[in-house]
């Protein structure tokens, strides 16, 4: 759905880096900043020097010296010129061998963008890996470093540390509001109503050729043949007197076999349409005819349900979106109140139109050479 809604729209982010359509634009010379830092926007690079140190500022549109951050932080030389960088572009890849601080290095620039958040109005940040297992290993990193109001888009983790963080956790301690829980109630009621409903008509779709249902179809759509067949036994004759039958065999099935009204005569002769058969008494038919009639029964009564459970699975549907609707409300307000949204491809694929809701303005992917191209 997420690739189907990019190709309607035909607007593909950092198009100008990643899929240029100029020649002009084959080889690119210069990443511009973040948009959410242009003007005399600087980042507070407190949270990664000491106590002791002095305060630390980067400009993004000024050179920055990288042995001045490598002094008085953590960082190696490296470290510190990949963290700059990252600041200060709009689309930045960190590659390294395994083993050289590439993690550690994406856990400093998130303390560092969460530091600026509100300075920038950057929205919560959200962390994208591949495997729930590579987003564990994220968001326990950042556990570890202190970093709080993180919320987890998925159920499938197995750091029991993360549970808390959990979306589903999270929301199910939001007091919903009035009017959500009218609401939701209301689509509980009508998804059972629905669903029981559905359950009656699927049966009685599964037994259209029983006694009782070709009774209740007929009572509704040809009461002069129900009033013939299903009259508890017994039929007034053209001349007022009561015919009295008792078998153990339906009324249907006695007529079918012509036990019940002494069958025509068939001579041969090809059974008549059904058009015509549904205006005919039931006593003026052959055996031939008896059965194409019982069958075109069965059909128009199934055309009926069929038609029937259509609608009332439409409804149900109905419903079932308005109840999703309501929780996705619920989740956007745990969202809002986060600093960092955790969640796989897959996850992000499946909620993008509630994280495009958000204003967030940065999305770190870890472990990216990991991603198949479709996920990306």
């Amino acid at each position: 759905m997420a690739l189907q809604d990019m190709s309607t729209r035909k607007d593909i982010p950092f198009a100008q880096y990643l899929a240029p359509s100029e020649p002009s634009d084959q080889k690119v010379h210069i990443i511009l900043p973040p948009a959410y830092t242009l003007g005399n926007f600087r980042f507070n690079l407190d949270s990664l020097v000491g106590k002791d140190n002095n305060h630390l500022t980067l400009s993004t549109t000024r050179p920055y010296d990288a042995g001045t951050l490598q002094d008085k932080s953590t960082l190696d030389k490296t470290q510190s010129e990949t963290l700059i960088n990252a600041l200060k572009s709009s689309l930045a890849l960190i590659q390294d061998p395994p083993g050289t601080g590439k993690s550690y290095t994406g856990v400093a620039l998130i303390k560092v963008l969460l530091e600026n958040r509100k300075l920038a109005h950057m929205g919560p940040i959200i962390c994208v890996c591949y495997t729930n297992h590579a987003l564990d290993q994220l968001l326990m990193s950042l556990v570890e470093h202190g970093v709080e109001q993180i919320v987890r888009v998925s159920s499938r983790s197995k750091e029991e540390a993360l549970a808390a963080v959990n979306l589903r956790h999270i929301t199910s301690n939001l007091e919903a509001t009035k009017a959500e829980k009218h609401k939701l109630w209301q689509s509980h009621t009508q998804m059972d109503e629905h669903l029981n409903q559905l359950n009656t008509l699927v049966e009685l779709f599964r037994m259209a050729h029983a006694p009782e249902s070709i009774m209740k179809f007929l009572e509704v759509n040809y009461p002069h043949h129900a009033m013939d067949l299903f009259n508890n036994g017994t039929l007034q004759d053209e001349d007022g007197w009561q015919e009295v039958t008792h078998t153990r065999t339906s009324p249907l099935q006695a007529w079918l076999t012509g036990k019940r009204f002494r069958p025509s005569e068939s001579g041969g002769r090809t059974p008549r349409p059904t058009r015509v058969l549904y205006r005919e008494s039931l006593r003026e038919m052959t055996i031939p005819e008896r059965r194409v009639l019982y069958q075109a029964w069965i059909s128009a009564s199934k055309y009926q349900l069929r038609h029937q459970i259509v609608v009332l699975l439409d409804h149900f549907l109905r419903a079932r979106r308005t109840m999703d609707d309501i929780r996705k409300e619920t989740d956007l307000r745990a969202l809002q109140q986060s600093h960092i949204i955790g969640v796989t491809t897959s996850g992000l694929a499946r909620i993008t139109d509630l994280l495009s809701r958000l204003n967030s303005k940065l999305l770190i992917c870890e472990e990216a050479g990991e991603v198949l191209e479709a996920h990306t």
